[in-house]
């Protein structure tokens, strides 16, 4: 055997243990949590956001982006207050870019997770929502957040505006926004969680 064959008769069998040492759901559709790796990562949550939280975890250290996506649209159902679920998708889009959508989405998730944190974060949170509806003018859930925003921070033709646009993109996100713009608290039954100020 010649030295270049020896050196390609290794590398191919490196290739090979490697290839059968990858997580399952990476393989293909289907594959559920059963053939994940088990995740340990506490957080601030109730109880069924948190194991959930955990299997979007998993599927993360799997770049298995759709799973990560639906598990943890999951965790923020079980409890919209779980602002690491927001953090995890805007990790999840940054590390699958693919299109300026899933980067809108990203920046979107990242200025909802900074808000969450209180007043002092809400110029950072600025930057990033504004930032989401350049890149994708159809995502509705920037006007929602950026709605919000504005009313917390005092201005409220720069909410109104931005409810005008969501009108037309999603009417239920829009009469959300309306009652938030009214005075209702984010909390009060329409599934939108309080910052934490």
């Amino acid at each position: 055997m010649t030295a270049r064959t020896t050196m390609l008769a290794a590398t191919l069998g490196a290739l090979l243990a490697l290839a059968t040492t990858l997580p399952a759901v990476a393989q293909g559709p289907g594959a559920g949590p059963a053939k994940l790796g088990k995740v340990s990562f506490p957080v601030s949550c109730n109880a069924a956001a948190q194991k959930e939280f955990e299997v979007a975890m998993a599927y993360y250290h799997s770049f298995a982006w759709p799973q990560l996506k639906a598990s943890l649209d999951r965790v923020i159902q079980a409890d919209p207050a779980c602002g690491m679920a927001h953090w995890g998708r805007a990790l999840g889009l940054l590390d699958a870019l693919t299109a300026d959508e899933g980067l809108a989405e990203a920046h979107n998730n990242l200025a909802f997770s900074l808000r969450m944190q209180g007043a002092a974060n809400r110029e950072r949170a600025l930057k990033h929502y504004n930032r989401a509806p350049e890149l994708e003018p159809r995502l509705a859930q920037a006007y929602m957040y950026l709605g919000v925003l504005f009313t917390q921070m005092g201005n409220l033709a720069r909410a109104r505006a931005d409810h005008a646009t969501l009108l037309r993109l999603d009417p239920q996100l829009a009469a959300r926004l309306a009652r938030i713009i009214a005075g209702a608290r984010e909390d009060d039954g329409d599934g939108l969680a309080p910052q934490y100020d």
